[in-house]
Protein backbone atom coordinates (compact mmCIF):
# COMPACT_ATOMS: atom_id res chain seq x y z
CA UNK A 1 0.00 0.00 0.00
CA UNK A 2 1.26 3.46 -0.88
CA UNK A 3 2.26 5.37 2.26
CA UNK A 4 3.70 8.58 0.79
CA UNK A 5 2.99 10.78 -2.22
CA UNK A 6 6.29 12.51 -2.95
CA UNK A 7 6.80 15.22 -5.51
CA UNK A 8 9.78 17.32 -6.56
CA UNK A 9 9.60 20.96 -7.64
CA UNK A 10 12.53 22.52 -9.45
CA UNK A 11 12.73 26.30 -9.78
CA UNK A 12 14.88 27.45 -12.70
CA UNK A 13 15.89 31.05 -13.48
CA UNK A 14 17.22 31.54 -17.02
CA UNK A 15 18.98 34.71 -18.20
CA UNK A 16 20.11 35.74 -21.67
CA UNK A 17 17.73 33.36 -23.42
CA UNK A 18 18.28 33.43 -27.17
CA UNK A 19 14.83 32.22 -28.22
CA UNK A 20 12.02 34.53 -29.33
CA UNK A 21 10.16 35.29 -26.10
CA UNK A 22 7.85 38.06 -27.32
CA UNK A 23 5.70 35.61 -29.32
CA UNK A 24 3.45 33.68 -26.97
CA UNK A 25 2.92 30.87 -29.47
CA UNK A 26 6.70 30.42 -29.76
CA UNK A 27 7.01 30.12 -25.96
CA UNK A 28 4.16 27.61 -25.90
CA UNK A 29 5.70 25.59 -28.72
CA UNK A 30 9.09 25.57 -26.99
CA UNK A 31 7.63 24.20 -23.76
CA UNK A 32 5.60 21.49 -25.53
CA UNK A 33 8.53 20.46 -27.69
CA UNK A 34 10.89 20.23 -24.73
CA UNK A 35 8.50 17.97 -22.81
CA UNK A 36 8.07 15.64 -25.76
CA UNK A 37 11.83 15.51 -26.24
CA UNK A 38 12.47 14.36 -22.68
CA UNK A 39 9.72 11.74 -22.75
CA UNK A 40 6.98 13.44 -20.71
CA UNK A 41 3.33 13.43 -21.75
CA UNK A 42 1.63 16.80 -22.39
CA UNK A 43 -2.10 16.73 -21.61
CA UNK A 44 -2.97 20.38 -22.18
CA UNK A 45 -1.19 23.71 -22.52
CA UNK A 46 -2.53 27.16 -21.64
CA UNK A 47 -0.94 30.53 -22.42
CA UNK A 48 -1.87 34.03 -21.30
CA UNK A 49 -0.45 37.35 -22.45
CA UNK A 50 0.69 39.56 -19.57
CA UNK A 51 1.18 42.82 -21.49
CA UNK A 52 4.50 42.06 -23.17
CA UNK A 53 5.21 39.15 -20.83
CA UNK A 54 3.57 35.74 -20.93
CA UNK A 55 2.77 32.76 -18.70
CA UNK A 56 2.59 29.31 -20.30
CA UNK A 57 1.34 26.37 -18.25
CA UNK A 58 1.80 22.84 -19.56
CA UNK A 59 -0.20 20.19 -17.71
CA UNK A 60 1.55 16.84 -17.92
CA UNK A 61 0.50 13.35 -17.00
CA UNK A 62 3.56 13.32 -14.73
CA UNK A 63 3.32 16.87 -13.35
CA UNK A 64 3.33 20.38 -14.77
CA UNK A 65 5.63 23.06 -16.15
CA UNK A 66 5.08 26.82 -15.83
CA UNK A 67 7.15 29.17 -18.01
CA UNK A 68 7.07 32.92 -17.31
CA UNK A 69 8.75 34.81 -20.15
CA UNK A 70 10.06 38.37 -19.93
CA UNK A 71 11.28 39.35 -23.44
CA UNK A 72 12.61 42.77 -22.38
CA UNK A 73 15.12 41.17 -20.02
CA UNK A 74 15.66 37.95 -22.04
CA UNK A 75 14.60 36.20 -18.86
CA UNK A 76 12.43 33.15 -18.34
CA UNK A 77 11.41 31.56 -15.04
CA UNK A 78 10.51 27.88 -15.00
CA UNK A 79 8.64 25.77 -12.45
CA UNK A 80 9.04 22.04 -13.13
CA UNK A 81 6.94 19.97 -10.74
CA UNK A 82 6.83 16.18 -11.14
CA UNK A 83 4.79 13.71 -9.12
CA UNK A 84 6.01 10.72 -11.16
CA UNK A 85 9.01 9.89 -13.35
CA UNK A 86 11.32 11.86 -11.05
CA UNK A 87 14.34 10.65 -13.02
CA UNK A 88 13.16 12.88 -15.89
CA UNK A 89 13.60 16.10 -13.89
CA UNK A 90 17.12 16.92 -15.07
CA UNK A 91 16.20 15.88 -18.62
CA UNK A 92 13.24 18.27 -18.53
CA UNK A 93 15.49 21.12 -17.37
CA UNK A 94 18.07 20.44 -20.10
CA UNK A 95 15.40 20.17 -22.80
CA UNK A 96 13.85 23.48 -21.75
CA UNK A 97 17.24 25.24 -21.76
CA UNK A 98 17.84 23.93 -25.28
CA UNK A 99 14.36 24.98 -26.39
CA UNK A 100 14.91 28.53 -25.15
CA UNK A 101 18.46 28.64 -26.57
CA UNK A 102 20.03 29.22 -23.17
CA UNK A 103 23.38 28.09 -21.81
CA UNK A 104 23.55 26.08 -18.61
CA UNK A 105 25.98 28.68 -17.15
CA UNK A 106 23.25 31.33 -17.50
CA UNK A 107 20.73 29.30 -15.50
CA UNK A 108 20.41 28.74 -11.78
CA UNK A 109 18.11 26.24 -10.12
CA UNK A 110 17.15 24.62 -6.86
CA UNK A 111 14.86 21.76 -5.89
CA UNK A 112 12.46 21.29 -3.02
CA UNK A 113 10.35 18.37 -1.87
CA UNK A 114 6.76 19.16 -2.79
CA UNK A 115 3.40 17.40 -2.58
CA UNK A 116 2.63 14.64 -5.05
CA UNK A 117 -0.39 12.47 -5.80
CA UNK A 118 -1.56 9.22 -4.31
CA UNK A 119 -2.78 6.59 -6.73
CA UNK A 120 -0.47 7.40 -9.64
CA UNK A 121 -0.20 4.22 -11.74
CA UNK A 122 3.61 4.26 -11.69
CA UNK A 123 4.09 4.91 -7.96
CA UNK A 124 5.88 1.59 -7.26
CA UNK A 125 8.35 2.21 -10.06
CA UNK A 126 8.83 5.82 -8.94
CA UNK A 127 9.49 4.68 -5.36
CA UNK A 128 12.48 2.70 -6.59
CA UNK A 129 13.91 5.62 -8.57
CA UNK A 130 13.58 8.52 -6.15
CA UNK A 131 16.39 9.64 -3.88
CA UNK A 132 20.15 9.17 -4.19
CA UNK A 133 21.64 6.01 -5.65
CA UNK A 134 24.09 4.37 -3.27
CA UNK A 135 25.28 1.66 -5.62
CA UNK A 136 26.43 1.55 -9.19
CA UNK A 137 23.63 0.76 -11.61
CA UNK A 138 25.19 -2.25 -13.27
CA UNK A 139 22.33 -2.62 -15.74
CA UNK A 140 23.17 0.77 -17.23
CA UNK A 141 25.08 0.40 -20.45
CA UNK A 142 26.99 3.59 -19.66
CA UNK A 143 28.01 2.43 -16.20
CA UNK A 144 31.68 2.08 -15.44
CA UNK A 145 33.07 -1.28 -16.47
CA UNK A 146 34.00 -3.50 -13.53
CA UNK A 147 35.48 -6.97 -13.29
CA UNK A 148 33.05 -9.78 -12.64
CA UNK A 149 34.55 -11.42 -9.55
CA UNK A 150 36.32 -9.98 -6.52
CA UNK A 151 39.25 -12.14 -5.38
CA UNK A 152 42.46 -12.04 -3.40
CA UNK A 153 44.17 -9.71 -5.86
CA UNK A 154 41.58 -7.05 -5.10
CA UNK A 155 42.07 -7.51 -1.35
CA UNK A 156 45.82 -7.11 -1.93
CA UNK A 157 45.26 -3.86 -3.83
CA UNK A 158 43.11 -2.50 -0.99
CA UNK A 159 45.71 -3.35 1.67
CA UNK A 160 48.66 -2.03 -0.33
CA UNK A 161 47.03 1.27 -1.32
CA UNK A 162 45.57 1.78 2.17
CA UNK A 163 49.00 1.33 3.74
CA UNK A 164 50.58 3.61 1.14
CA UNK A 165 48.11 6.42 1.78
CA UNK A 166 46.70 6.00 5.30
CA UNK A 167 49.67 4.72 7.31
CA UNK A 168 51.24 7.80 8.83
CA UNK A 169 54.73 6.46 9.57
CA UNK A 170 57.44 4.38 7.94
CA UNK A 171 58.77 1.28 9.65
CA UNK A 172 55.34 0.43 11.06
CA UNK A 173 54.46 -2.68 13.04
CA UNK A 174 51.31 -4.40 11.79
CA UNK A 175 49.37 -7.09 13.66
CA UNK A 176 47.39 -9.42 11.39
CA UNK A 177 44.45 -11.42 12.76
CA UNK A 178 44.48 -14.73 10.91
CA UNK A 179 42.61 -18.01 10.84
CA UNK A 180 44.14 -21.27 11.97
CA UNK A 181 47.66 -22.37 11.09
CA UNK A 182 46.19 -24.71 8.51
CA UNK A 183 44.64 -21.82 6.55
CA UNK A 184 46.31 -19.37 4.25
CA UNK A 185 46.62 -15.84 5.69
CA UNK A 186 47.32 -13.81 2.56
CA UNK A 187 47.51 -10.46 4.36
CA UNK A 188 50.85 -11.50 5.90
CA UNK A 189 52.49 -12.03 2.51
CA UNK A 190 50.99 -8.80 1.17
CA UNK A 191 52.29 -6.69 4.06
CA UNK A 192 55.68 -8.22 4.81
CA UNK A 193 57.18 -6.74 1.64
CA UNK A 194 55.46 -3.37 1.95
CA UNK A 195 57.85 -0.42 1.96
CA UNK A 196 56.19 1.26 4.96
CA UNK A 197 56.01 -1.90 7.09
CA UNK A 198 59.05 -3.15 8.98
CA UNK A 199 57.41 -5.81 11.14
CA UNK A 200 54.38 -8.04 10.62
CA UNK A 201 53.00 -9.92 13.64
CA UNK A 202 50.90 -12.94 12.54
CA UNK A 203 48.26 -13.70 15.14
CA UNK A 204 46.98 -17.13 14.17
CA UNK A 205 43.87 -18.53 15.78
CA UNK A 206 44.67 -20.19 19.10
CA UNK A 207 44.30 -23.94 19.23
CA UNK A 208 42.23 -23.49 22.40
CA UNK A 209 39.38 -21.84 20.45
CA UNK A 210 39.35 -24.11 17.37
CA UNK A 211 35.85 -25.09 16.28
CA UNK A 212 32.56 -23.82 17.63
CA UNK A 213 33.14 -23.01 21.28
CA UNK A 214 30.52 -20.35 22.05
CA UNK A 215 28.19 -22.81 23.78
CA UNK A 216 30.87 -25.07 25.25
CA UNK A 217 30.92 -25.39 29.01
CA UNK A 218 34.55 -24.27 29.17
CA UNK A 219 34.28 -21.53 26.51
CA UNK A 220 35.30 -18.79 28.94
CA UNK A 221 38.38 -20.68 30.10
CA UNK A 222 39.50 -21.45 26.56
CA UNK A 223 39.06 -17.85 25.41
CA UNK A 224 41.01 -16.58 28.43
CA UNK A 225 43.83 -18.97 27.55
CA UNK A 226 43.88 -17.55 24.01
CA UNK A 227 43.89 -13.99 25.36
CA UNK A 228 46.98 -14.79 27.43
CA UNK A 229 48.65 -16.42 24.42
CA UNK A 230 48.04 -13.43 22.12
CA UNK A 231 49.08 -10.93 24.81
CA UNK A 232 52.30 -12.83 25.39
CA UNK A 233 53.08 -12.83 21.67
CA UNK A 234 52.49 -9.08 21.37
CA UNK A 235 54.60 -8.38 24.46
CA UNK A 236 57.43 -10.43 23.01
CA UNK A 237 57.65 -8.17 19.97
CA UNK A 238 58.93 -5.27 22.11
CA UNK A 239 57.34 -2.81 19.67
CA UNK A 240 53.91 -1.16 19.90
CA UNK A 241 51.41 -2.07 17.20
CA UNK A 242 50.75 0.73 14.70
CA UNK A 243 48.15 -1.05 12.60
CA UNK A 244 45.70 -3.96 12.86
CA UNK A 245 44.54 -5.87 9.80
CA UNK A 246 41.64 -8.34 9.95
CA UNK A 247 42.41 -11.00 7.35
CA UNK A 248 39.39 -12.57 5.60
CA UNK A 249 40.41 -15.94 7.10
CA UNK A 250 40.11 -14.90 10.76
CA UNK A 251 37.23 -15.90 13.02
CA UNK A 252 34.70 -14.04 15.12
CA UNK A 253 36.21 -15.49 18.30
CA UNK A 254 39.65 -14.05 17.44
CA UNK A 255 38.13 -10.60 16.94
CA UNK A 256 36.37 -10.91 20.30
CA UNK A 257 39.62 -11.75 22.09
CA UNK A 258 41.56 -8.98 20.36
CA UNK A 259 38.83 -6.54 21.39
CA UNK A 260 39.16 -7.78 24.96
CA UNK A 261 42.92 -7.17 24.94
CA UNK A 262 42.62 -3.64 23.51
CA UNK A 263 39.80 -2.72 25.89
CA UNK A 264 42.14 -3.08 28.87
CA UNK A 265 43.84 0.23 29.52
CA UNK A 266 47.14 -1.30 30.70
CA UNK A 267 47.39 -3.64 27.69
CA UNK A 268 46.46 -0.88 25.28
CA UNK A 269 49.13 1.48 26.63
CA UNK A 270 51.84 -1.19 26.58
CA UNK A 271 50.98 -2.96 23.31
CA UNK A 272 49.45 -0.31 21.04
CA UNK A 273 50.71 2.96 19.61
CA UNK A 274 48.93 6.15 20.57
CA UNK A 275 47.51 6.42 17.06
CA UNK A 276 46.41 3.41 15.09
CA UNK A 277 45.15 2.31 11.68
CA UNK A 278 42.75 -0.66 11.57
CA UNK A 279 41.46 -2.30 8.38
CA UNK A 280 38.89 -5.02 7.80
CA UNK A 281 38.16 -6.10 4.20
CA UNK A 282 35.06 -8.29 3.99
CA UNK A 283 33.87 -10.38 1.04
CA UNK A 284 30.92 -11.88 2.92
CA UNK A 285 28.01 -9.53 3.66
CA UNK A 286 26.79 -11.86 6.44
CA UNK A 287 29.96 -11.23 8.50
CA UNK A 288 29.01 -7.80 9.81
CA UNK A 289 31.09 -8.46 12.94
CA UNK A 290 34.22 -7.49 10.98
CA UNK A 291 32.97 -3.96 10.49
CA UNK A 292 31.66 -3.79 14.06
CA UNK A 293 35.00 -4.91 15.53
CA UNK A 294 36.93 -2.17 13.73
CA UNK A 295 34.27 0.45 14.44
CA UNK A 296 34.39 -0.27 18.18
CA UNK A 297 38.09 0.62 18.25
CA UNK A 298 37.01 4.26 18.08
CA UNK A 299 35.97 3.90 21.72
CA UNK A 300 39.60 3.28 22.74
CA UNK A 301 41.27 5.67 20.28
CA UNK A 302 38.86 8.52 20.75
CA UNK A 303 41.14 11.56 20.67
CA UNK A 304 40.66 13.93 17.77
CA UNK A 305 41.43 13.65 14.93
CA UNK A 306 39.86 10.21 14.56
CA UNK A 307 37.75 8.71 11.79
CA UNK A 308 35.88 5.61 10.71
CA UNK A 309 35.04 4.97 7.06
CA UNK A 310 33.06 2.38 5.16
CA UNK A 311 33.97 1.90 1.50
CA UNK A 312 32.40 -0.56 -0.92
CA UNK A 313 34.26 -1.78 -4.00
CA UNK A 314 31.74 -3.14 -6.48
CA UNK A 315 31.98 -5.34 -9.54
CA UNK A 316 29.08 -6.36 -11.75
CA UNK A 317 28.43 -9.45 -9.65
CA UNK A 318 29.96 -8.98 -6.19
CA UNK A 319 31.06 -6.43 -3.62
CA UNK A 320 33.79 -5.97 -1.00
CA UNK A 321 33.23 -3.86 2.11
CA UNK A 322 36.29 -2.23 3.68
CA UNK A 323 35.97 -0.72 7.15
CA UNK A 324 38.75 1.55 8.34
CA UNK A 325 39.46 3.30 11.64
CA UNK A 326 42.24 5.85 11.81
CA UNK A 327 43.41 8.05 14.68
CA UNK A 328 45.79 10.97 14.42
CA UNK A 329 45.38 11.63 10.69
CA UNK A 330 44.22 15.22 10.14
CA UNK A 331 43.94 14.64 6.39
CA UNK A 332 42.07 11.33 6.60
CA UNK A 333 39.14 12.36 4.38
CA UNK A 334 41.39 13.40 1.52
CA UNK A 335 43.55 10.32 2.06
CA UNK A 336 40.66 7.84 1.99
CA UNK A 337 39.42 9.45 -1.21
CA UNK A 338 42.88 9.13 -2.70
CA UNK A 339 43.24 5.49 -1.62
CA UNK A 340 39.83 4.64 -3.07
CA UNK A 341 40.74 6.24 -6.39
CA UNK A 342 44.01 4.29 -6.56
CA UNK A 343 42.24 0.99 -5.86
CA UNK A 344 39.74 1.80 -8.61
CA UNK A 345 42.56 2.53 -11.04
CA UNK A 346 44.40 -0.71 -10.21
CA UNK A 347 41.45 -3.09 -10.12
CA UNK A 348 38.72 -1.66 -12.33
CA UNK A 349 36.28 -1.93 -9.41
CA UNK A 350 33.87 0.91 -8.68
CA UNK A 351 34.49 2.53 -5.29
CA UNK A 352 31.66 3.88 -3.17
CA UNK A 353 32.60 5.79 0.01
CA UNK A 354 29.43 5.03 1.91
CA UNK A 355 30.14 6.58 5.30
CA UNK A 356 32.73 8.64 7.17
CA UNK A 357 32.31 9.23 10.90
CA UNK A 358 34.41 10.85 13.59
CA UNK A 359 35.16 10.53 17.29
CA UNK A 360 34.13 12.56 20.31
CA UNK A 361 35.05 16.22 20.14
CA UNK A 362 37.92 17.22 22.37
CA UNK A 363 36.54 18.84 25.50
CA UNK A 364 37.84 22.37 26.14
CA UNK A 365 36.72 23.17 29.65
CA UNK A 366 36.54 25.97 30.50
CA UNK A 367 36.54 27.33 26.97
CA UNK A 368 37.14 31.05 26.76
CA UNK A 369 37.32 32.44 23.20
CA UNK A 370 40.24 34.87 22.93
CA UNK A 371 38.25 37.34 20.84
CA UNK A 372 34.66 38.01 19.79
CA UNK A 373 33.82 39.19 16.27
CA UNK A 374 30.55 41.05 15.82
CA UNK A 375 28.63 41.63 12.61
CA UNK A 376 30.31 45.00 12.02
CA UNK A 377 33.75 43.36 11.92
CA UNK A 378 33.01 41.92 8.48
CA UNK A 379 32.92 43.90 5.26
CA UNK A 380 29.35 43.58 3.94
CA UNK A 381 29.80 46.00 1.02
CA UNK A 382 30.05 43.38 -1.73
CA UNK A 383 27.03 41.30 -0.69
CA UNK A 384 24.96 44.45 -0.08
CA UNK A 385 25.80 45.90 -3.51
CA UNK A 386 24.91 42.58 -5.13
CA UNK A 387 21.61 42.49 -3.26
CA UNK A 388 20.79 46.04 -4.31
CA UNK A 389 21.62 45.24 -7.95
CA UNK A 390 19.00 42.50 -8.14
CA UNK A 391 15.88 43.28 -10.16
CA UNK A 392 12.95 41.19 -8.89
CA UNK A 393 10.58 40.06 -11.63
CA UNK A 394 7.86 38.81 -9.32
CA UNK A 395 6.93 37.32 -5.97
CA UNK A 396 6.49 33.56 -5.66
CA UNK A 397 5.30 31.67 -2.60
CA UNK A 398 4.95 27.92 -2.14
CA UNK A 399 3.35 26.39 0.90
CA UNK A 400 1.74 23.17 2.05
CA UNK A 401 -1.36 22.66 4.16
CA UNK A 402 -2.17 19.52 6.14
CA UNK A 403 -5.62 18.56 7.40
CA UNK A 404 -5.67 17.05 10.87
CA UNK A 405 -8.98 15.32 10.13
CA UNK A 406 -8.70 12.27 7.90
CA UNK A 407 -10.92 12.07 4.82
CA UNK A 408 -12.08 15.66 5.35
CA UNK A 409 -11.04 16.75 1.86
CA UNK A 410 -12.40 16.04 -1.60
CA UNK A 411 -11.71 17.47 -5.04
CA UNK A 412 -14.89 19.58 -4.88
CA UNK A 413 -14.09 20.92 -1.42
CA UNK A 414 -10.50 21.78 -2.43
CA UNK A 415 -11.77 23.61 -5.52
CA UNK A 416 -14.30 25.60 -3.46
CA UNK A 417 -11.64 26.54 -0.91
CA UNK A 418 -9.23 27.70 -3.63
CA UNK A 419 -11.90 29.71 -5.50
CA UNK A 420 -13.15 31.42 -2.35
CA UNK A 421 -9.62 32.30 -1.27
CA UNK A 422 -8.85 33.94 -4.62
CA UNK A 423 -12.14 35.86 -4.60
CA UNK A 424 -11.40 37.23 -1.13
CA UNK A 425 -8.23 38.90 -2.44
CA UNK A 426 -9.99 40.26 -5.51
CA UNK A 427 -8.98 37.64 -8.09
CA UNK A 428 -11.98 36.37 -10.02
CA UNK A 429 -10.73 33.64 -12.29
CA UNK A 430 -11.95 30.20 -13.28
CA UNK A 431 -9.88 27.29 -11.99
CA UNK A 432 -9.29 24.47 -14.45
CA UNK A 433 -9.42 21.10 -12.71
CA UNK A 434 -7.70 17.83 -13.61
CA UNK A 435 -8.62 14.65 -11.73
CA UNK A 436 -7.34 11.88 -14.00
CA UNK A 437 -3.76 11.63 -12.76
CA UNK A 438 -4.31 9.87 -9.44
CA UNK A 439 -6.54 9.93 -6.36
CA UNK A 440 -6.25 13.70 -5.92
CA UNK A 441 -6.70 16.71 -8.16
CA UNK A 442 -4.73 19.57 -9.71
CA UNK A 443 -6.13 23.11 -10.17
CA UNK A 444 -4.59 25.68 -12.53
CA UNK A 445 -5.38 29.33 -13.21
CA UNK A 446 -3.61 32.32 -14.77
CA UNK A 447 -4.68 35.94 -14.87
CA UNK A 448 -3.20 39.30 -15.74
CA UNK A 449 -0.77 39.63 -12.90
CA UNK A 450 0.07 36.05 -11.94
CA UNK A 451 -0.89 32.40 -11.72
CA UNK A 452 -1.67 29.69 -9.16
CA UNK A 453 -1.44 25.90 -8.98
CA UNK A 454 -3.22 23.99 -6.22
CA UNK A 455 -2.42 20.29 -5.82
CA UNK A 456 -4.41 17.95 -3.57
CA UNK A 457 -2.66 14.62 -2.99
CA UNK A 458 -5.89 12.63 -2.54
CA UNK A 459 -5.52 12.36 1.25
CA UNK A 460 -4.86 15.21 3.69
CA UNK A 461 -2.29 17.42 2.00
CA UNK A 462 -2.70 20.49 -0.23
CA UNK A 463 0.22 22.21 -1.95
CA UNK A 464 -0.02 25.75 -3.34
CA UNK A 465 2.33 27.43 -5.83
CA UNK A 466 1.34 31.11 -6.06
CA UNK A 467 3.00 33.78 -8.24
CA UNK A 468 2.34 37.50 -8.78
CA UNK A 469 4.39 40.04 -10.74
CA UNK A 470 4.10 42.72 -8.07
CA UNK A 471 6.35 42.09 -5.06
CA UNK A 472 4.01 42.43 -2.08
CA UNK A 473 4.35 40.61 1.24
CA UNK A 474 1.06 42.07 2.39
CA UNK A 475 -0.85 40.78 -0.64
CA UNK A 476 0.69 37.29 -0.39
Amino acid sequence: EQERSPGILMIVEVEDAGAKLDAIDAVKSAVNGAMITCGLSVVETEAIDQGGKSIVTAILKEGYVVARANPAKKHIALDIHLWSKFDKLEDAKSSLLDAFEANAKDASSFRIVAPGLFGVSTWKEDEMKKGPKFTQDCSNGNAAEAKNEIDGSHVAAVLEESMNTLLMKDGATVAVLCGSNHQSCDSINILKDHTKVSNVIPLYQCSSIEGKIDYAADAGTRKFACEKELTSKLEGEKKPVDSIVVDPSTSFAMAQIMHKIISKTKSRRELMSKDILALAPSLDSSESWRSIFVDQLREFFSTEPGFKSTVFFNSTSSSMEVTTVSSGDVHFINNIKSATAKVEERTGLVGDIRHIGGVEYTMQDPFEPPQFFLHDAYDQTGPYDQWQSQQPTGHQVMFQLESSVKKSLSSDRVKDLASNSLQQIGINVALKEFTDFGDGSALFASWTGGNIIVLWDGRNSIGVNFFIYEESDEFV
